[in-house]
C-alpha cells in the first residue's frame, strides 16, 4: 500500500473519530487527569488538571478498574488455563500435563512483563474513555535466540483510529506519534525492512551538533490485513497475513513494510451504541456531568468561602468613595447612619449545598459501582463473605466481562502463546500433538478462566454438586444407610468437573487410563490378601 493511500486512510478514520474528540478530552481533564490531552490546546499556560477541583470521579474510576484487576487478572495468582478444543486429544494425559506447562510458562512470561502495570492502565481507559487499546510485542531474542519476553503498551486514546471487520472484530489500526531525528534512526535504520527516510529527516540527521537530531518528525504505523493482491518481496514478513508498515508523514513516504502473524494490538469497548463507528460507551461518560457540575460547585463554594473567611467591611462615610469591591478583606465606605462598620458575609447556606454535593457524589459514585465494589471496612473479609463480593461483581458487569474475555484477554493469550510456541518458549510437545501440529499448524486453542471472578461465575456448579451428594446421603440415611441411591451419580464425573471449576491444576488430576490402572492394582492387591487370610484360615 502507497503512503498515500494510508495517509488518506487515517484522515477519514480521524473523521469519525472527531465528534469523540471532545468527549474524550473532557473526560482526560476531569476523570483521568494522568493521561495526556486528546486535543492539543493552543492556550500557552493551560496545566494539566488545572480545573479538578473533586476528586470523586477520579477516585472512583480508579477504585472500578483496581477492583477490575483483581478480580480478572490477579498477579499473585493462576486467573487462566489452557486446553484444546479437540476433546479426544485434549482429554490424554500427556497433552494435559504440556499445556498445563504451557500456561504455567506464558503466566510467568506475563508476570516477568510489564503487563500488569500496561493491564492497569488498559482498565483505566475501558472505565474512563469506554475504549482501550495494548499492544503486545515479543522482546528480541535473547544471545542464544530463545524466547526473551514480552512487552506490552497501552496506545493513548488520542493516538490512534481503528476499523473493524466483517465479524466486527478491529482488524485495522493506525496510530499516530512524533519522534525526533536521532529517535527515529535509533528505532528504524536497523529494521529488517528499512527503506529509507526523507530528505528532510536525513538532513536533520547531517546537521552538526545535536540541534538536528533533535528535531520532531511524525509518523503513522498502519496495521491492517495484507490484500491477498500483494506481490511484494518473498521474504517471510511480506508474507504474513497482516502488514505493518511505517510511513513518515511530512514526506508522504514508506520507510519500512513488515508484517504479523496474529492481529498484534487487543481493541476493547466497554460497551457500544450503534452509529458510534466501533468506538466505546462508559461510566465515565455517564458521569461527566455529575462530575463537572462537582467542579463547577466547588469552585463557586471557594469563591463564597473565602468570602466569609475574610469578608469586605461595610465601613461609614459621608459619601461612597471609589467602586464597590466584594473582595476579600475589602473595605467600602459609604454613608452609613448606624455610624458602625459591618461584614458583608456570602449569605450561602453552606447545609444545603453540602447536601447537593454529596448527593452528586454518591450519584458518580453508583455509576462506577464504587458502593457495591469498595470492600467493607474492618477485619478480612470470609471466603464467603469474597465469594459473594465477586457474585455481585458479575451480576453488575456481566455484559461487559463478556467483552473483556472477547476483546482483551482471549486475543493476548492467544497471541502470547504463539509467539512463545514459535520462539521455543515451551518444551517440545508431546507425540500425540506432533502429528497434528505438523497435519494443520498451530492448534486450536480455548482459553479457561480460573481467577477469582471466572471461579466465583462457576461457584454455583459446585455447589450444586454438593448439595446432590448431601441430598443423597439424607435419602441413604433415611433407608437405613443403603448406598443405592449413590448409583444415580457419576462419582468420577462429578469430582473431575467439580476439581476443574474449584480451579485445581490439571496435571493434579490422574488420567482415566492411570486411575483405571490404580484401581486394578488396589483390586488385584485386596484379592491376594483375601487368598493369603483363606489360606492361613484352612492351615489353622
Amino acid at each position: 500500500m502507497e503512503a498515500e493511500e494510508i495517509l488518506r486512510l487515517y484522515e477519514n478514520l480521524e473523521a469519525s473519530k472527531s465528534p469523540f474528540n471532545n468527549l474524550f478530552q473532557e473526560v482526560s481533564d476531569f476523570i483521568l487527569p494522568s493521561k495526556p490531552d486528546v486535543i492539543q490546546s493552543n492556550l500557552p499556560n493551560r496545566r494539566k488538571g488545572a480545573m479538578l477541583l473533586d476528586s470523586t470521579g477520579v477516585h472512583a474510576c480508579q477504585l472500578l478498574a483496581s477492583s477490575m484487576h483483581g478480580a480478572l487478572t490477579p498477579t499473585s495468582l493462576k486467573w487462566f488455563g489452557l486446553k484444546l478444543r479437540d476433546d479426544v486429544i485434549n482429554d490424554q494425559p500427556e497433552v494435559r500435563n504440556w499445556l498445563e506447562d504451557c500456561a504455567r510458562r506464558l503466566d510467568n512470561a506475563l508476570n516477568s512483563s510489564n503487563f500488569s502495570s500496561e493491564i492497569h492502565e488498559v482498565f483505566l481507559d475501558l472505565a474512563g474513555f469506554g475504549t482501550a487499546a495494548v499492544l503486545q510485542e515479543e522482546l528480541p531474542k535473547d544471545e542464544g535466540g530463545g524466547f526473551a519476553g514480552l512487552h506490552f503498551e497501552t496506545l493513548p486514546i488520542g493516538d490512534y483510529v481503528f476499523a473493524e471487520g466483517r465479524n466486527g472484530r478491529v482488524d485495522t489500526l493506525l496510530r499516530r506519534f512524533t519522534l525526533s531525528a536521532g529517535q527515529a534512526e535509533a528505532r528504524f535504520a536497523s529494521h529488517p525492512g528499512f527503506q529509507g527516510f526523507g530528505d528532510k529527516l536525513q538532513a536533520a540527521l547531517r546537521e552538526h551538533g545535536p540541534e538536528g537530531r533533535q528535531k520532531r518528525f511524525s509518523f503513522i504505523h498502519a496495521i491492517q490485513p495484507r490484500p491477498k493482491s500483494h506481490s511484494g518481496p518473498r521474504r517471510l514478513a511480506y508474507r504474513m497475513p497482516l502488514a505493518s508498515i511505517m510511513v513518515e508523514v511530512d514526506e508522504k513516504k514508506v520507510i519500512y513494510e513488515s508484517g504479523y502473524r496474529e492481529f498484534p494490538v487487543a481493541v476493547v469497548r466497554w460497551s457500544q451504541t450503534s452509529g458510534d463507528d466501533g468506538w466505546g460507551r462508559s461510566p465515565g461518560m455517564t458521569a461527566l456531568p455529575d462530575v463537572k457540575t462537582l467542579n463547577e460547585a466547588d469552585k463557586l463554594a471557594l469563591m463564597a468561602l473565602q468570602k466569609d473567611l475574610a469578608p469586605p467591611l461595610i465601613a461609614p462615610n459621608k459619601g461612597l468613595i471609589g467602586g464597590f469591591s466584594f473582595s476579600p478583606n475589602a473595605i467600602n465606605y459609604y454613608d452609613n447612619t448606624k455610624g458602625k462598620p459591618e461584614y458583608l458575609t456570602s449569605g450561602v447556606r453552606w447545609d444545603v449545598a453540602r447536601l447537593k454535593s454529596d448527593e452528586r457524589r454518591e450519584r458518580v459514585r453508583r455509576i462506577f459501582y464504587a458502593d457495591q465494589l469498595m470492600l467493607q471496612q474492618g477485619p478480612q473479609m470470609t471466603a464467603a463473605e469474597v465469594h459473594v463480593r465477586f457474585e455481585l461483581m458479575q451480576r453488575l458487569l456481566g455484559p461487559t466481562l463478556g467483552r473483556l474475555i472477547a476483546e482483551l484477554l482471549n486475543p493476548i493469550l492467544h497471541r502470547g502463546f504463539q509467539l512463545m510456541l514459535r520462539a521455543g518458549g515451551f518444551p517440545n510437545p508431546p507425540l500425540a500433538l506432533q502429528g497434528m501440529l505438523e497435519r494443520k499448524g498451530p492448534p486450536t486453542l480455548d482459553v479457561e478462566y480460573v481467577g477469582p471472578l471466572a471461579r466465583a461465575q462457576k461457584a454455583q456448579e459446585v455447589v450444586a454438586i454438593e448439595r446432590a451428594y448431601t441430598l443423597a446421603s439424607s435419602i441413604s440415611r433415611s433407608r437405613g444407610g443403603d448406598p443405592a441411591i449413590f448409583d444415580n451419580l457419576d462419582d468420577d464425573k462429578a469430582l473431575r468437573y467439580g476439581a476443574e471449576q474449584a480451579g485445581l491444576p490439571g496435571d493434579i488430576l490422574r488420567g482415566d487410563s492411570d486411575r483405571d490402572s490404580v484401581r486394578a492394582q488396589r483390586m488385584k492387591q485386596a484379592q491376594q490378601m483375601q487368598a493369603a487370610l483363606a489360606q492361613q484360615a484352612a492351615k489353622g
